[in-house]
């Protein structure tokens, strides 16, 4: 079975915005889809389009793009791309975001229940947070904390905790959506 290591980067985000994911071969697009709007923390509110050895492809909504083939039905393996082989995904035509999709690596490995698990690897930063709002609501619990009296609650923290949690990168997150959300 063939595993791919892919690297996706959200294109004109700086600081910039990637993640490496390991993505087995049997993948739809649809699927693919899916991770991505996962990773981005996007909500599929708008249409797409993967851009593949310069054809089209994407899952067809009515009143949206048509496209020959069915992206449930169009896996990663069916492309025989190999390392360093690029592509890119386009969400949103009206204010378009694009991910530029490299392919890192391939692997052949054995074919296990394990290894048909969809990980995020690494990654780096989201999308339309920038490193100084982060830090800003980071400071703001560290300075609640401190001026906290000792028997105070924790509770009150929690909003802040929550926003700072949403805000940053965790690879575990995306982990955890991917095996809740891809597997239901």
């Amino acid at each position: 079975m063939k595993v791919y290591t892919l690297r996706l980067n959200l294109r004109g985000i700086s600081p910039l915005v990637w993640r490496r994911l390991r993505v087995p071969g049997m993948t739809s697009l649809a699927t693919l889809h899916e991770m991505i709007q996962i990773v981005n923390h996007w909500d599929n509110d708008h249409l797409h389009c993967f851009h593949i050895y310069a054809l089209g492809y994407g899952i067809s909504y009515e009143g949206g793009l048509d496209f020959r083939k069915n992206a449930y039905k169009i896996f990663l393996d069916d492309f025989n791309f190999s390392a360093g082989d690029k592509f890119h995904y386009e969400y949103n035509f009206s204010a378009p975001y694009i991910v530029d999709i490299r392919i890192e690596a391939i692997t052949e490995i054995n074919e296990s229940e394990n290894n048909k698990k969809i990980l995020c690897i690494q990654g780096n930063g989201m999308p339309g947070v920038t490193k100084s709002e982060l830090s800003h609501v980071y400071f703001r619990i560290l300075e609640k904390l401190a001026n906290m009296k000792p028997h105070a609650k924790l509770k009150k923290l929690l909003p802040l905790i929550e926003k700072f949690q949403e805000m940053r990168f965790s690879r575990q997150q995306m982990n955890q959506r991917f095996l809740s959300e891809l597997t239901s």
